[in-house]
């Protein structure tokens, strides 16, 4: 059991604080609402590895998405939406960043 699976100290911690303390455990119960506590979804569905190309490819529909938005908004905007071209320019030098580390993976 120990050779399948041992989580970091960091993913540990995190659990552990979702638990609550060995009382709480025992009981089965939440302190406050009383209530049972949900099965916890395992760690290894919440965070599916992505590989870069997936990534490089999501920032890519985020960054359209966004730039519909701001083509969207320009119509009704009287020029004030400079932090949305600072928030567009910030997306992309991301996208470049992705590309580059996707290039590098290659």
């Amino acid at each position: 059991k120990d050779l399948e699976y041992t989580p970091d100290a960091a993913e540990f911690k995190l659990n552990k604080s979702l638990r609550g303390s060995t009382t709480e455990k025992k009981a089965g119960r939440h302190p406050l609402t009383q209530s049972k506590p949900r099965s916890l979804v395992p760690y290894t569905q919440i965070h599916l590895a992505k590989d870069p190309f997936e990534k490089a490819m999501d920032l890519i529909q985020k960054a359209e998405i966004l730039s519909q938005q701001e083509e969207e908004s320009a119509h009704f905007s009287d020029g004030s939406d400079d932090s949305l071209l600072a928030r567009r320019r910030e997306l992309q030098k991301q996208h470049e960043d992705q590309k580059r580390r996707s290039k590098v993976f290659q």
